[in-house]
């Protein structure tokens, strides 16, 4: 790992022109929350290529796939084979990552699988896990929060036509919402600078978009919706409630639904999580309801984009800061009564008899960023057990810094949090793929690993950390 290579390349590439023709107009502030296209995986090409598109008013030069921001949201049933084309058109390589789905080892978007400019790469693989919300995005060596932040994300919808369920809104009723926090450069460029204590910390930008749209207003009956939510962004952790007389429910979480809506007040949302959220507005006719990122303090001694705590200011934005996402613009119609809602989750089994243990500890001192002391290495197998597996893994944080953790070709329950905020929140229930460790926590694991032999990764999904080397290899063996 050079980090001063890493450095070099984050901080001095800029945009390299106007490579595409078609500009894709996002919505403005005040005209709804703009909902990225629907397409199938059956023989799609998925184009990554360089492309301008208007942010706010401001026209950007963005990298993106299908020239769409977000990313076009592909839509998959369980059992369903996804047959899809990756071309690179960046001037770097790339590969993509099917975030949350549980795939085959050549399909998962391996770092080591990245293609050169100008070549394709095929993927092939059954979808086969019960409904939820997953994403896709690059995963290139070094360079996943680069290509991220330029525009390369979007969602995928697994639907299981044979769950049972009921109540839910319908479709028109149903919202995709990924955040992502942005600073537009003075050269129309998505401005991506690690110098300084970002290296430590993360990117934090100034602006909070949501589906690349600066606090769109969306129109709305008095009713309930289903707003099925990404933290798209580098590093900023989001703590989502309703400003306004609105309520909301968790139904879902990362790897698909809870067992009974959840009411909360507020919810933890670090980089890469998703939520299925029920959202109230039976009781607001006529008045704005906006959905807000609250305000929340790290714990003493936690190094962040301005220093030691909230302390001297080093950079634009900060983790924890309050502001809007969206908002509800609710109309005077007639209040649509809500049903009773029955959800379909997939049930947590106990850890078996004698299943193994392993610990972690994702420790960021003086700009290195490890897991067990060790920085990533391409080929070197850290981890090596059998496909299918199911163990207790415990991660440690150490250090100064927050640290969303994920875990590829698996699904997992969280089970205790030490430390800390030192509790296991309502919203972590379900099944999960990434969850949060802030500093001084210990948050413990049961992983369900799925069927495919091959070499996956463990990794810190804090882009900046994750470029910088806090990933390790976990290899899969046949069962």
């Amino acid at each position: 790992m050079n980090r001063r290579h890493f450095v070099g390349m984050a901080g001095g590439l800029a945009a390299a022109g106007w490579w595409a023709r078609h500009r894709w107009p996002l919505p403005q502030a005040g005209r709804g929350l703009p909902q990225p296209p629907m397409v199938g995986v059956q023989g799609l090409t998925l184009r990554a290529a360089p492309g301008p598109v208007t942010v706010g008013g401001t026209p950007v030069d963005a990298w993106l796939y299908n020239a769409a921001l977000p990313a076009p949201t592909l839509r998959v049933q369980r059992g369903e084979r996804a047959t899809i084309t990756l071309e690179n058109q960046l001037p770097e390589p790339t590969i993509t990552h099917w975030h949350g789905l549980v795939v085959p080892e050549a399909a998962d978007g391996h770092p080591r699988l990245a293609i050169a400019p100008g070549a394709t790469y095929r993927y092939d693989f059954t979808v086969d896990q019960p409904a939820g919300l997953a994403w896709y995005h690059p995963h290139t060596h070094m360079r996943t929060g680069y290509q991220v932040h330029r525009g390369l994300a979007g969602l995928v919808v697994i639907e299981d036509p044979g769950a049972r369920t009921s109540g839910l809104p319908p479709a028109e009723r149903e919202l995709l919402l990924v955040i992502q926090d942005r600073t537009l450069g003075t050269g129309g460029e998505l401005a991506y600078d690690l110098r300084g204590p970002a290296m430590m910390a993360g990117y934090f930008g100034d602006t909070i978009l949501a589906n690349g749209a600066p606090s769109p207003a969306h129109p709305a009956e008095p009713a309930v919706y289903r707003l099925r939510v990404l933290n798209g962004s580098a590093s900023r952790i989001y703590r989502l409630g309703l400003a306004g007389p609105g309520s909301l429910r968790v139904i879902g979480t990362d790897g698909g639904m809870v067992s009974a809506p959840i009411p909360v007040d507020d919810v933890w949302l670090a980089p890469a999580e998703r939520l299925d959220l029920l959202v109230d507005l039976t009781g607001a006719a006529g008045q704005r309801v906006t959905l807000e990122t609250r305000a929340f303090t790290l714990p003493a001694g936690t190094f962040g984009p301005r220093g030691m705590g909230r302390g001297p200011e080093m950079m634009r934005g900060r983790q924890g800061d309050a502001g809007p996402i969206m908002h509800f613009d609710v109309g005077r119609s007639r209040v649509i009564a809500a049903p009773a809602v029955t959800l379909a989750a997939r049930a947590i089994p106990s850890l078996p008899r004698g299943a193994a243990e392993r610990r972690f500890v994702f420790s960021s001192m003086m700009m290195d960023h490890t897991i067990n002391g060790m920085a990533f290495d391409m080929s070197r197998r850290d981890v090596v057990t059998t496909a299918g597996a199911v163990e207790r893994w415990t991660f440690v944080n150490d250090g100064p810094v927050p640290h969303p953790v994920h875990l590829h070709a698996a699904h997992f329950a969280v089970r205790t949090r030490t430390g800390g905020r030192g509790e296991v929140y309502p919203w972590e229930q379900g099944w999960k793929d990434t969850v949060l460790v802030l500093p001084s926590e210990v948050v413990t694991v049961d992983v369900h690993f799925g069927p495919h032999p091959g070499l996956f990764l463990l990794h810190c999904h804090n882009l900046v950390h994750e470029d910088m080397g806090m990933m390790l290899n976990v290899a899969l063996e046949p069962a």
